[in-house]
């Protein structure tokens, strides 16, 4: 995601339930720092990142707990059973700080409650790809695969 200054921030995928990886371009993606281990945790699968606009850009505004003076990104992704293993279960969306060059998880909402698709059987909690965008409301449109290969929901949530 490229931030206001310029700088490109590059978030991977970490072997197991932990801190994500995360490189920084201060050139316009042509060289990337060394990957460091930043303050989003979650278990190894795709992640799916937005960059959230500026406090009252294009009709966005923070919420009462996020400064208008800092830049902020959603992720959404699967927290692992909230991070007693590395399963791909129980989804999350992140709300994550970022400041030079930390990133820091200050808020998540659970996506969905296990009882919901408790009607699907082994995998009531499962959780994996996903993909996220910003609408025109100014809430999170949230598509994600909710069951293996079976079950695709779309919700929305406010900040």
């Amino acid at each position: 995601m490229e931030l206001s200054d310029g700088r490109i921030i590059c978030l991977g995928r970490q072997l197991k339930y932990g801190r994500t990886p995360m490189s920084v371009s201060c050139d316009g993606g042509q060289h990337f720092s060394r990957y460091r281990a930043c303050g989003l945790y979650s278990v190894r699968c795709q992640k799916s990142i937005l960059k959230l606009p500026r406090d009252s850009e294009n009709g966005f505004h923070y919420s009462k707990d996020m400064d208008p003076n800092k830049e902020y990104f959603v992720s959404v992704h699967p927290s692992g059973h909230r991070g007693k293993d590395s399963s791909r279960t129980d989804g999350v969306l992140s709300l994550c700080e970022i400041e030079g060059t930390k990133v820091t998880t200050i808020r998540e909402w659970e996506l969905k409650e296990k009882s919901e698709y408790s009607y699907l059987g082994k995998t009531p909690d499962f959780f994996a790809y996903s993909s996220i965008a910003l609408l025109p409301d100014g809430s999170i449109g949230i598509f994600y695969e909710a069951h293996p290969s079976g079950l695709l929901i779309f919700k929305t949530l406010h900040l």
